[in-house]
């Protein structure tokens, strides 16, 4: 089965998906190469906790977001491949030019 991002925010609207505290994608069974993770925090905005495969792109504009509260309001960590991005609010991310 294939899942891109229409569908699963129709899954999400039509389930207890929005419920959903934690997210674990393991990139040994899945491989997202348009994954949006602005979409998928939309969809899914009681998230706490997020991890996505490695070699996920999050861009500029997201981070922005996450950094401002305007996306993932209750997320407490955000975890790309093994790296930790963020523990606090996401005061922590610096976003280069």
């Amino acid at each position: 089965m294939i899942w891109d991002g229409e569908t699963f925010s129709h899954l999400a609207r039509q389930s207890n998906f929005n419920k959903l505290q934690k997210l674990e994608f393991d990139e040994d069974i899945i491989t997202l190469s348009n994954l949006q993770v602005d979409r998928l925090l939309d969809d899914l905005p009681n998230l706490r906790e997020l991890s996505v495969p490695v070699g996920t792109e999050i861009d500029r504009n997201t981070l922005m977001k996450l950094t401002d509260g305007r996306l993932g309001k209750h997320l407490m960590t955000l975890v790309v491949g093994d790296v930790e991005l963020y523990s606090q609010r996401f005061e922590s991310i610096t976003i280069g030019d």
